[in-house]
């Protein structure tokens, strides 16, 4: 029963950092899209 207790924490935690990483990279992404974004518009009010 312990040996369960202690696979089934060590899991969790392997999740929770797995998910807290990929929560940090899909910000990071949607940061850079936006920021993308903005430099084409501002290109775009340039040209007209």
């Amino acid at each position: 029963m312990n040996i369960l207790k202690i696979l089934l924490r060590d899991t969790v935690e392997k999740i929770k950092r797995l998910f807290t990483i990929l929560c940090i990279k899909f910000s990071f992404v949607v940061k850079l899209n936006i920021e993308v974004t903005n430099e084409t518009d501002t290109k775009r009010e340039d040209i007209s």
